[in-house]
């Protein structure tokens, strides 16, 4: 089981009558070692009764492996290396709900076979792999991408007895 450690902090926060509120918080992500897995940032303003709130929420240096146990779930992959950052916009408002916005990437990112020998050589490895303008529709609970951007894939793959891809029976 995974965990956070999330110490919030708040900064520059006012409340000056019919002014926006404006608001800062930080924390910092840690895995079930306690090591440092990342950073979350939350800045924004909320106008007055809350009537609209934006904020700009970002995940910073995010170590992958927080994510290895919904790949154990899935898949025989074991995450051997990674990190993500986030950048996303957020505006809420009772005509137009709830929007996201923003941006996403993956650097140095090594998949690795987890039944094979810590010695054997990663599956997949990328060195980044970015996505631009993403918007988040939840009515239609569609996330779309105006971008995809990769850089330095290389993969091993080798085939079974039965002629069956590593990667195949990774997935599977």
């Amino acid at each position: 089981v995974q965990t956070c450690a999330l110490p919030i902090s708040l900064k520059d926060f006012a409340i000056a009558g019919d002014a926006p509120m404006a608001f800062a918080a930080g924390a910092v992500l840690r895995d079930a070692a306690a090591k440092a897995a990342g950073r979350m940032v939350l800045k924004g303003e909320a106008l007055p009764g809350f009537a609209t709130v934006k904020a700009r929420l970002g995940l910073e240096s995010l170590a992958l492996s927080l994510v290895q146990p919904v790949l154990d779930a899935q898949t025989r992959l074991r995450i051997a290396s990674g990190t993500a950052d986030l950048a996303l916009d957020l505006q809420l408002s009772p005509d137009k709900g709830l929007g996201l916005t923003g941006d996403a990437g993956l650097a140095s990112l090594a998949l690795a076979d987890a039944t094979a020998a810590a010695s054997a050589p990663p599956v997949l490895k990328l060195d980044k792999l970015g996505l631009k303008g993403l918007a988040l529709d939840l009515a239609k609970r569609q996330l779309s991408a105006q971008q995809l951007l990769a850089g330095g894939l290389d993969t091993t793959l080798r085939r079974a007895a039965d002629g069956q891809l590593d990667l195949q029976r990774l997935l599977v």
